[in-house]
């Protein structure tokens, strides 16, 4: 069967009006494509440090211990693929800080692994980049812990203290 150019192109042209076309930002982790990742970036001339500090979940939701967890994400939002978990009091690097822009949750890009040390992640920021190491890294909400802490400062601190 021989298709004219003009009938090819007239079906070319319907199957594009009728597939949704569909940004990076906008596909649904559980849907049939994912958001594009989003680095965790360290450095920068704005004090751009990674604050060592310990996940303190406060909500009712644990593992088998009783452990609270929060879920890493790969990048700031609900809409970005699950990876991986931490649990209450695993300390960790809080690197970047990112608002999710439809409900002005907070989320921290962190690094984390059973060695920080090993992580490669320099006191001294330098320039602006996106970690390559070899320790574990993304993206955790934080609403629904108490604190982010690095000595005294506190990154963030959003749960409700009835929630114990």
């Amino acid at each position: 069967m021989k298709l004219s150019t003009r009938t090819l192109l007239a079906s070319i042209a319907m199957a594009l009006t009728v597939a949704p076309m569909v940004s990076a930002q906008d596909r649904p982790a559980n849907g049939l494509f994912a958001a594009q990742d989003v680095p965790v970036r360290i450095g920068g001339d704005d004090g751009g440090a990674c604050l060592t500090g310990r996940i303190e979940q406060r909500v009712s939701r644990g593992d088998e211990r009783g452990f609270g967890i929060l879920v890493v994400h790969t990048g700031p939002g609900e809409d970005y693929a699950p990876v991986d978990t931490v649990r209450s009091g695993e300390v960790v690097y809080g690197c970047q800080v990112s608002s999710d822009s439809e409900m002005s949750v907070q989320w921290i890009g962190v690094i984390y692994g059973p060695n920080l040390e090993a992580c490669g992640v320099d006191p001294q920021p330098g320039r602006a980049r996106n970690y390559s190491g070899t320790c574990r890294n993304g993206w955790i909400n934080a609403e629904g812990f108490s604190a982010f802490q690095s000595g005294n400062m506190m990154l963030v601190g959003s749960a409700d203290d009835n929630n114990d």
